[in-house]
């Protein structure tokens, strides 16, 4: 019976010594009202435009309008989970689309996120992008130019497909 207690202490004591807690400083709102895709968000100071903005929930959202004690945010995905009170973390990460081989002939979200039911994207890199009333965004996908049909109407559920053109 001594040996188990002492195993138990002495892996414990491994575990104690073995722990790193990690520190970081996080932007953290609270969601004011949320309805049909959009939420207004309080307490993000330190958030950008078009910056990704995470959701209790996991539901992921970009913050477009930047006022001067409010955020509104654009739900990238099923809005009628997002509820009052509910708390908002900012990412750090301007809205950007992946690009590269892994993405030809593949159907993907606005985030870059699988809608055909296959692997994970393999990209090679995000760049930013902004809109200006542009109906189509072009990123350079290895081995030519890849067309990403990008609705206007930032209620991106839906998927797009990218293809390789010449």
């Amino acid at each position: 019976m001594s040996d188990f207690i002492e195993n138990i202490s002495g892996d414990l004591q491994r575990q104690i010594e073995a722990f790193q807690p990690e520190i970081q400083l996080k932007d953290v709102g609270t969601v004011m009202e949320a309805g049909d895709g959009i939420a207004r968000v309080s307490g993000l100071a330190n958030v950008r435009a078009q910056e990704l903005i995470q959701f209790e929930n996991g539901i992921m959202g970009i913050a477009f309008n930047l006022e001067k004690h409010a955020v509104g945010v654009l739900v990238m995905g099923e809005y009628s989970g997002i509820e009052e009170g509910m708390q908002v973390f900012s990412t750090g990460r301007i809205a950007s689309v992946p690009v590269g081989e892994g993405l030809v002939g593949r159907v993907v979200n606005a985030l870059g996120e699988p809608l055909d039911g296959l692997v994970d994207v393999c990209a090679c890199g995000h760049p930013h992008y902004e809109l200006a009333a542009a109906p189509a965004l072009y990123a350079v996908v290895l081995g030519g130019v890849g067309r990403v049909s990008l609705p206007w109407v930032l209620h991106l559920c839906s998927g797009f497909h990218v293809e390789a053109v010449g």
